[in-house]
């Protein structure tokens, strides 16, 4: 009998320890979200508020954690080489869907789902324009596709621009390929990437502020440190490409 009480105060434990680390991921993006509205960074941040409530009730599991949402919005700083040149403003519409773990262990990818597009548009005096970068995270470590596939890579194009509705390509080509792999990222690290992408200036303000750098380097050490080190084992004494280095990086060799 005391054996059980003890097993079940443990697990109690456990579950509280999981609660509270979905409650900081759900502070954290309230904090972000609190922080785009008071700079005027971000034209809507209001889905981070539905990112923190999903993240706080809803649960996919006892380990994991998960959130999503659609329509974080920001306006493009004067871009330079724009083409259209008169294509201004260019509003910048970020979509975040996550899901990790809530205790991965050592060597283990803390992410088991990742969808994020950034949706690009603006409207020249001839016509609307769009462009599109979607994030992802696919294991193609079976070799089930055609093309070299880092289970964490961005590429341009996708479903975004196939759904824009728009016909007059010019002479553009649009193709699948090449994913470039890249860390995986979650809401408060995607956020930095269209703020140093197409608010500069914006991000280098952000980055002397240290209530974001704070948000940055938590997310950084949860998701980049493991990612990082995976691939940092494959140079170490001994050499040997593990397989989750590998799905990470396939060209390694």
């Amino acid at each position: 009998c005391v054996k059980r009480s003890l097993q079940v105060q443990m697990v109690d434990k456990a579950a509280n320890r999981r609660r509270l680390f979905r409650a900081s991921l759900a502070r954290e993006l309230r904090e972000l979200k609190r922080y785009l509205e008071r700079t005027r960074f971000a034209i809507e941040a209001w889905p981070l508020d539905r990112a923190a409530a999903d993240c706080e009730s809803k649960w996919p599991g006892d380990m994991q954690w998960e959130y999503g949402f659609d329509g974080l919005t920001f306006q493009a700083e004067p871009l330079r080489h724009l083409h259209p040149h008169d294509a201004h403003p260019v509003t910048v519409r970020l979509n975040v869907s996550v899901r990790g773990s809530c205790e991965p262990s050592d060597g283990e990818d803390p992410l088991q789902h990742l969808a994020i597009q950034l949706i690009v548009t603006g409207k020249s005096s001839a016509r609307a324009v769009i462009a599109a970068w979607h994030f992802d995270r696919e294991d193609h470590s079976d070799g089930s596709d055609a093309e070299p596939h880092p289970r964490y890579h961005i590429q341009y194009g996708g479903a975004a621009i196939r759904a824009s509705g728009l016909r007059e390509w010019g002479n553009s080509l649009l193709c699948d390929v090449p994913r470039f792999a890249h860390p995986p990222m979650d809401a408060v690290l995607a956020v930095d990437l269209v703020l140093s992408s197409y608010l500069p200036s914006a991000w280098r303000t952000a980055r002397a502020e240290s209530d974001y750098m704070r948000l940055i380097s938590k997310a950084q050490a949860r998701l980049w440190r493991p990612y990082i080190s995976s691939l940092a084992t494959v140079w170490a004494e001994g050499r040997s490409i593990n397989a989750l280095a590998r799905s990470y990086w396939p060209m390694l060799s």
